[in-house]
C-alpha cells in the first residue's frame, strides 16, 4: 500500500511554519507561540506581552494597553475608571449635605 501526501498540504504547511517563524515574541515568555493572546503596546507599539504573561492578567487582548515602561514614564496619566466613578459619588455625596 503506498500513501501518497498532496502537495497543497505540504505547502500550507510550511507556510504556516516560516508565519510562525516570523512572528515576534512575547518579551516575558519568548514564545511567539498563541499570537492571538499576544497585546502589543498603544504607545510605543514595541513592548509585546501574552495575556497570561503581563503583571496584571487579562481574559481578553484588550484594545489599548500599556506597557511597564510606558505607563510609568513622564506624560503618562493611568487613570481606573472604578476608583474615579467611586470617588466622584463620593464627593457628590459630600456636597449634598
Amino acid at each position: 500500500m503506498e500513501y501518497n501526501r498532496s502537495g497543497s498540504s505540504s505547502s500550507t504547511t510550511e507556510e504556516s511554519v516560516t508565519n510562525y517563524k516570523d512572528k515576534k515574541p512575547c518579551q516575558i515568555c519568548g514564545s511567539n507561540a498563541f499570537d492571538d493572546f499576544i497585546m502589543t503596546c498603544f504607545k510605543c507599539r514595541v513592548t509585546r506581552e501574552h495575556i497570561y504573561c503581563a503583571k496584571v492578567l487579562f481574559k481578553v487582548v484588550p484594545d489599548m494597553w500599556l506597557c511597564e515602561e510606558c505607563r510609568t514614564s513622564r506624560g503618562v496619566i493611568f487613570i481606573n475608571h472604578d476608583e474615579a466613578s467611586a470617588s466622584n459619588q463620593q464627593s457628590d455625596s459630600e456636597s449634598a449635605k
